[in-house]
């Protein structure tokens, strides 16, 4: 009994002193994941096995909910082919966002979207970017087969990963 009479100051006495230590004077920060999609319309390119699509997605949805944003990242892209006639096609495609170029690689797009492709950390940085509340992106790809549309659209679906205040 008097053990345990005797651990509960103690206790006390040890969380006073850890909460003390807190600081207090700054800002709260939290991180948050989030995903938006956004769509790229290509047209014109029936019979070409070469594209570049300048497109801006608007993100102001993401901006509503923090105040100051830390720090943000591109985590994962999912790319998936909409109102694509023709087959399936595979090549290098390659993705900017603003003049820093986060994706190089070769897919397959198709009607089925494709797994998370995973955006490297030292690349993958945006945050000067959605301070704006825009998104502005490049794709640019060539195929191993010419394209067989001439109106469809690349679905892009951002994975963000921010540190707010």
């Amino acid at each position: 009994m008097k053990k345990i009479k005797l651990i509960k100051p103690l206790l006390l006495l040890f969380a006073v002193f850890t909460f003390s230590m807190c600081d207090e004077t700054g800002d709260i920060q939290f991180e948050v994941k989030n995903s938006f999609e956004t769509t790229a319309t290509v047209a014109g390119l029936e019979g070409q096995s070469t594209f570049t699509i300048d497109s801006t997605a608007d993100i102001s949805d993401l901006l509503d909910n923090a105040t100051t944003f830390v720090d943000a990242n591109i985590e994962s892209v999912i790319l998936q082919l909409e109102d694509y006639s023709g087959s399936d096609f595979a090549g290098n495609i390659s993705i900017a966002v603003g003049p820093v170029p986060f994706l190089n690689q070769s897919v397959s797009l198709s009607s089925t979207p494709t797994d998370p492709i995973i955006i490297p950390e030292n690349a993958a940085r945006i945050l000067y970017i959605i301070s704006s509340g825009s998104f502005p992106f490049t794709i640019t790809g060539s195929t191993t087969n010419p394209i067989e549309d001439n109106n469809f659209k690349i679905k892009m679906t951002f994975k963000i990963k921010a540190i707010v205040e």
